[in-house]
């Protein structure tokens, strides 16, 4: 008898999805399709973090980010004449004003993005609360009309700050004790970040206190170093493992087109795809993986109707369970609602995760099957599969390079991931590592559980491993809260997963991958934006 191609499903006349699993789909595929038609709006019952903060769009996170880079390489760049009384690079400080101004106006003159406007001014010499070449004043987002949608305590603080601007900015009158007083209360302005030293220069230096200003700038500039280093290192070990993984890419296509060839194969570095599914050794049937998967992706739906409630007019009205605190969520700082916000999104996430794999759990004992065995969640080879997973990330780095460039000739609405202005905003060190943490430890972990292990397996036993392959890298694109233009990359960081775990038949290389695109990702952003 000849076995089943990879590619022709096996035979599962009894192995089909129940009904409830089939209309639980199709709630999802309807909320996600929503979700794309509404990008860039506060959507009433989408995701937690998407619920409470809306959506930031990838152009303003872009913006953000090479504002900062550019300011703090126009330090970098009189890294070597410290010594001396050196300004930093005007050429570089237009570059950033440029994007500092591309920020203001993405971001309607928000009081962030204006306080970097008026900062990169200051240093070029230009009048610094007057309107840029966007039109917009730095000085008019800080007035009672711009701030009143704010929280009260939002307007407290962003009056002073304005104040502060003004009137440290008059001219060089103020006696020493008035500029140290300011200059404490630069100190005191929330989540300024780098940007206090550049900010503290520029005031001691319109007052005539040469000394101090230098020693502010020196300080911006060692700050600058300690972020932009390890970015730059983290930018070669990324190129350097993206090198090595052309080179194993090829390697594998060159060994698999001489198999298909009937010439004889050079000793592969990477084990082949099975060539059929094992459906008798199977315990945990496609319907089964269905169902907990299905359960997995609305459960993000489930707690944001929970807690940020829904309405179906004229029948039915649920406040939800946030209702009492809302008036005290929207009375808080900038600032404590992100620390708010990420607390709920991490309770959210874990206990998100934790329903669907207690339901697989049970389902797997009475099924009496091996969750380890059926689905890779084992440490079989453990250290090899470590290997593995370094070489299957580097493999997958040149295919998004590939597929972001790709992806860029849809024009679509770009939302970035709410997780990425939630880690912008935190200001405290230990809720940056409850967000950190669920990036690079839960997320890897849950996921590939749940995608690689539970959802591939069932794509799998209906349809074969390379269309199963193909679907589970669309699924986990199409599931992330993103734009359709950033589904594409994801979408083939998936399929590589999936074809990490079905290699390896194990969990381990692909939650590897995993954690370190997480992880680079992670700490690119907070050097870029910290300091």
């Amino acid at each position: 008898m000849t076995p089943p191609s990879p590619t022709s499903p096996p035979e599962t006349n009894k192995d089909r999805l129940p009904l409830w699993v089939i209309l639980l789909l199709g709630v999802f595929l309807v909320l996600r399709i929503v979700d794309l038609s509404h990008q860039g709006g506060v959507k009433k019952n989408g995701r937690l973090s998407q619920n409470l903060t809306g959506q930031v769009s990838e152009k303003t996170m872009q913006s953000n980010i090479s504002a900062n880079w550019s300011a703090k390489s126009a330090y970098l760049t009189t890294y070597a004449q410290m010594g001396g009384s050196v300004a930093p690079s005007p050429s570089t400080l237009r570059e950033a004003l440029k994007s500092a101004e591309e920020l203001q106006t993405d971001t309607n003159n928000s009081p962030s993005a204006a306080r970097r406007v008026l900062l990169l001014r200051a240093l070029l010499k230009l009048p610094p609360l007057e309107a840029g070449g966007n039109g917009l004043s730095p000085a008019q987002a800080f007035t009672p009309s711009a701030l009143a949608p704010l929280s009260p305590e939002d307007r407290s603080l962003y009056t002073r700050e304005g104040h502060l601007w003004t009137d440290s900015f008059r001219g060089p009158h103020l006696t020493p004790a008035q500029t140290d007083a300011y200059a404490a209360q630069l100190r005191a302005i929330p989540n300024i970040r780098w940007w206090l030293s550049p900010a503290l220069s520029v005031l001691y230096r319109s007052q005539g206190n040469t000394h101090e200003a230098e020693k502010q700038a020196a300080r911006a500039r060692s700050q600058a170093l300690l972020t932009s280093a390890p970015m730059g290192l983290l930018g070669l070990l990324w190129f350097a493992l993206g090198g090595v993984g052309v080179v194993l890419l090829i390697t594998i296509l060159m060994t698999s087109r001489q198999s298909l060839n009937g010439e004889p194969a050079q000793s592969a570095l990477w084990p082949k795809l099975r060539e059929t599914v094992p459906l008798a050794e199977r315990r945990l049937r496609a319907g089964d993986l269905m169902g907990v998967f299905v359960l997995y992706l609305l459960m993000p739906d489930v707690f944001g109707w929970l807690l940020g409630g829904f309405g179906v007019p004229h029948r039915f009205h649920f406040p939800g369970l946030l209702a009492p605190w809302r008036h005290n969520l929207a009375g808080l700082s900038s600032s404590g609602h992100t620390t708010a916000v990420i607390v709920l999104e991490f309770i959210a996430y874990l206990i998100g995760a934790a329903v669907p794999i207690a339901v697989l759990i049970i389902i797997a004992r009475r099924r009496r099957a091996s969750i380890g065995e059926e689905l890779g969640w084992n440490l079989h080879r453990f250290g090899k599969n470590l290997l593995f997973g370094v070489g299957g990330y580097a493999i997958a780095l040149p295919l998004l390079v590939a597929a972001s460039f790709a992806a860029k000739t849809i024009h679509a609405p770009a939302p970035s991931n709410p997780a990425i202005p939630l880690l912008a905003g935190a200001s405290s060190v230990w809720v940056q590592i409850m967000l950190v943490s669920l990036a690079t430890i839960a997320a890897p972990l849950t996921e590939e559980l749940l995608f690689r292990g539970v959802f591939y397996n069932a794509a799998k036993l209906k349809v074969g491993v390379w269309p199963a392959i193909v679907l589970t890298g669309l699924v986990f694109g199409f599931a992330h809260p993103v734009g359709i233009a950033q589904m594409v990359p994801l979408a083939v960081l998936g399929g590589v997963f999936a074809w990490m775990a079905e290699t390896r038949q194990s969990l381990v290389p692909s939650m590897l991958g995993h954690f370190l695109q997480n992880s680079m990702a992670t700490a690119m952003l907070l050097l870029a934006l910290g300091g």
